[in-house]
């Protein structure tokens, strides 16, 4: 829910970002297999975010503000391999660095406040667990940024007919731990999961017509 109280609104600045890939393309097997390889550099300055903020009313909030700049980087990698006619796996991996860079004076400010409250011993600390400062005075790491994925599946074709096929596919996915909190709360950390689907489809071999069913097979 965003704020409707006009004190916790505050002017925030355009948001720019500039972003550079670099990758590999390639065929091999008698073009059989791929494997295409791409890394990755994002540059963001006055990064957006949201933050959980109380309302008098104690209903949280969320005002958009700017924190800091940002900054991700990685590689990710992508190969198929068609192992009979109709039959293919694949595997894909990606690797993402991200990190909040040059907090603003404010945050610095506010980071300051929490780091001397936890050095006096004091009970309340209002500047800590607030906007992109953790409980423990540290910079927040950033929000539904895994660091690391993975995917690993196939696919089967099988016609039926000169017009229609029956496609049986599967997959597994990996997603490493991330933060869901801008404060980075202990409470707020997303362990990671683990995803397994399967899917059933009748179609047209010209893709003009398709029934498909897909079921998770893993909460």
């Amino acid at each position: 829910v965003r704020s409707n109280n006009p004190l916790l609104l505050k002017n925030f600045g355009t948001e720019s970002v500039w972003s550079y890939e670099a990758g590999i393309r390639s065929e091999f097997l008698d073009r059989r297999a791929t494997a295409n390889l791409t890394v990755f550099f994002g540059d963001t300055s006055n990064l957006q975010i949201a933050t959980a903020v109380a309302n008098p009313g104690g209903a949280p909030v969320f005002p958009v503000g700017n924190f800091s700049d940002f900054e991700s980087s990685g590689a990710e990698l992508e190969t198929n391999f068609l192992v009979t006619d109709g039959l293919t796996v694949f595997a894909n991996a990606g690797y993402n660095k991200t990190e909040y860079m040059n907090p603003t004076a404010e945050v610095l400010t506010q980071q300051a406040a929490c780091v001397a409250s936890i050095a006096a011993g004091a009970t309340a600390r209002p500047n800590c667990a607030a906007g992109i400062i953790r409980a423990d005075g540290g910079i927040a790491r950033p929000l539904r940024a895994p660091e690391f994925t993975g995917t690993l599946g196939f696919s089967w074709e099988k016609p039926v007919s000169n017009d229609y096929q029956v496609v049986l596919s599967g997959s597994g996915r990996f997603v490493s731990k991330f933060n869901v909190n801008s404060a980075e709360l202990a409470t707020t950390r997303d362990p990671g999961y683990s995803l397994v689907s399967g899917s059933f489809a009748f179609e047209r071999q010209d893709g003009k017509l398709q029934f498909s069913v897909t079921e998770p097979l893993t909460e």
